[in-house]
């Protein structure tokens, strides 16, 4: 499994438009084959942080969707921040669930 995070910070008066790409990115990466995930926030303590992540099957579908097109959309949200943009892509080799958190707790009794 693949995770792509990016945080990144618009100029103040292109937050809008920066907001509408973001929005516009989220439909048609989420209905790509191999596509988990995908979303976007805005940062709860400085609303002109915004956020995008997506989550992929494969690196191979991750791989396909930065060859495609649709690509050049997220390409030019990176290229509106005011600041070097924080792009992180995540192998993710294990996942727990709650079970996680009961193992946790109960080993801390």
């Amino acid at each position: 499994m693949m995770y792509v995070r990016v945080k990144m910070v618009p100029p103040v008066d292109r937050r809008d438009e920066a907001l509408r790409l973001i929005r516009s990115l989220v439909g048609p990466t989420s209905a790509a084959p191999g596509c988990i995930d995908c979303g976007y926030y805005v940062d709860a303590q400085n609303e002109n942080v915004l956020g995008y992540f997506e989550e992929w099957q494969t690196e191979e579908d991750l791989r396909r969707h930065i060859r495609s097109d649709d690509y050049r959309k997220f390409l030019a949200l990176v290229d509106l921040s005011a600041e070097p943009p924080d792009l992180q892509f995540h192998r993710v080799c294990e996942t727990l669930g709650m079970d996680f958190v009961r193992t946790v707790r109960q080993l801390a009794r």
